[in-house]
C-alpha cells in the first residue's frame, strides 16, 4: 500500500533559498503523523520544513514543540463579506486616485516591497538572510504583475508608485496577497483606498469569497483592513524546522543527515 504523503516539496522556495524546503500537509499533528513526517523528510533530504498549524489545537502545538519546530509567525486570517460594498464612511481614502499598475511601475513596486514585510515569517527565521527575503518579495510582486489571474492597484504617477495592493481571483475566490505603502503616505489613508479598490474589483467580478492574511503582531495592517471592511476570522501559527537544528539538539525523532548539504546561513 502506498503511504500517503504528509510533506510536499516546494521547488520555488527551494530554488530561491538554495536548500531543500518542504511543507507539512496535515494542519494537525499526532504521534503517528509526526513519525511519518520525520520519515518522509529524512527520505527526501529536507533541510527546512514549514508547518502551518491550527492555533487552537493543543495536541498539535505540543507535538510541534517536541519535534523542535520553531514558532516564526502568528497568522491572522481575514475575510470580507461577499458582495458587500466597501464602507461608505467619508475618509481621505475617497479622494485618492487609484489605477492598475503597468510594467513601468515594476522597479518602484519592488522598492516598496523591500522593507514592507519585515514582520513576515521569512525575516523572523534567522536561517534566511534578509537579502534573500527582500528578493523573495521583489520576485513575488513581479510574478503577480505579469500573472493573468492577478491585478495590482497602485497610487502615483506611472513609474512612481506610492503604494500598491496585489490581488488574485481564482475559482471564484478573491485573495489579497500583498499591500505596501510608502512611509510618507501612510497617514493619508492610502492603504484603505487600495484595499477598497480591490474589494470593488472582486465585487464586480462576482467573487464568492474575499480572503486576506496578515501577521498577528501587525496591528496597523489589521486596523487598515478592518476600516476597509475586512475582518479576522481565525488564527493559525507558522513553524519552521531546520535539520541542522534537529541534529544539534538531539530531537525526539531526528531528521537524519544523508551526506553533506549546504545550509542557508544568516
Amino acid at each position: 500500500m502506498k503511504t500517503e504523503a504528509v510533506i510536499e516539496m516546494l521547488p520555488w522556495d527551494s530554488e530561491h533559498f538554495g536548500c531543500r524546503i518542504a511543507r507539512v500537509v496535515p494542519k494537525r499533528l499526532t504521534h503517528s503523523i509526526s513519525q511519518e513526517i520525520t520519515d518522509q523528510a529524512e527520505k527526501e533530504g529536507v533541510d527546512c520544513l514549514y508547518l502551518l498549524a491550527d492555533a487552537s489545537d493543543r495536541e498539535t502545538i505540543r507535538w510541534a514543540e517536541r519535534m523542535r519546530f520553531r514558532l516564526v509567525d502568528i497568522r491572522l486570517n481575514l475575510e470580507a463579506e461577499t458582495g458587500a460594498a466597501p464602507p461608505t464612511t467619508r475618509s481621505l481614502a475617497a479622494d485618492i486616485p487609484i489605477r492598475l499598475a503597468v510594467q513601468e511601475d515594476l522597479p518602484g513596486l519592488q522598492e516598496l516591497s523591500q522593507n514592507a514585510f519585515r514582520d513576515s515569517r521569512f525575516y523572523r527565521d534567522p536561517q534566511f538572510p534578509d537579502a534573500l527575503c527582500d528578493r523573495l518579495y521583489e520576485r513575488w510582486i513581479e510574478n503577480l504583475l505579469t500573472s493573468p489571474s492577478a491585478f495590482v492597484f497602485v497610487s502615483g504617477a506611472p513609474g512612481q508608485p506610492q503604494g500598491y495592493t496585489a490581488c488574485r481571483l481564482r475559482d471564484g475566490i478573491g485573495e489579497i496577497d500583498l499591500l505596501s505603502v510608502a512611509p510618507d503616505a501612510k497617514t493619508r489613508g492610502l492603504g484603505r483606498a487600495l484595499l477598497e479598490a480591490a474589494l470593488r474589483r472582486f465585487a464586480e467580478s462576482g467573487a464568492d469569497r474575499i480572503l486576506s492574511v496578515t501577521q498577528g503582531q501587525n496591528l496597523k495592517a489589521q486596523r487598515v483592513a478592518m476600516r476597509a471592511g475586512i475582518f479576522p476570522v481565525d488564527v493559525q501559527v507558522w513553524y519552521h524546522r531546520w535539520r541542522c537544528d534537529s541534529e544539534a539538539e538531539g530531537m525526539l525523532s531526528p531528521i537524519a543527515s544523508s551526506g553533506a548539504r549546504s545550509y542557508v546561513n544568516s
